[in-house]
């Protein structure tokens, strides 16, 4: 009898190439136009933080068009950061990119910082009338205009 001997031959691939856990956020969620908007990230694998990243930053338009873009290197920590200002209104995303593993974060930047009310008097009777000023401000104090207000 004659014995015939199989000899299988593959080859396998593994892929070197690592799914990056991204994180990134801002300080707030609501800015006024030309307020410091701080935003930091990081990367990790699994739970250990990568430094020597090289990550892609942008702050994309509600036209879907990027008015920011900056690559920043992930520092011991894993982390990187990027403090900026918007000189327009509307909505926004955040993205950062590391190797085509991409996180998004999401703000809104308004016309305003801040909103004040005051009254014309301290108290007031029962029928009596009063006056309410409303005051709408930038980050620089200066009043906004144009601003609708609903008092309930």
């Amino acid at each position: 009898m004659f014995k015939k001997s199989f000899f299988i031959t593959f080859l396998l691939l593994v892929s070197t190439a690592f799914a990056y856990d991204l994180g990134l956020i801002t300080d707030h969620n609501f800015y006024a136009v030309n307020e410091s908007i701080f935003a930091v990230g990081g990367v990790k694998i699994n739970v250990t933080p990568i430094s020597n990243v090289s990550v892609v930053f942008s702050v994309i338009n509600q036209a879907g068009t990027a008015v920011l873009t900056a690559t920043f290197v992930t520092n011991s920590s894993g982390q990187f950061n990027s403090t900026f200002q918007l000189t327009a209104t509307g909505n926004y995303t955040l993205r950062a990119n590391v190797s085509g593993d991409v996180v998004n974060h999401f703000i809104k930047v308004l016309a305003y910082d801040d909103i004040g009310a005051s009254t014309d008097h301290s108290t007031y009777t029962s029928g009596g009338t009063g006056t309410i000023t409303v005051n709408v401000e930038d980050v620089n104090d200066a009043g906004v205009s144009s601003q609708s207000v609903t008092v309930t």
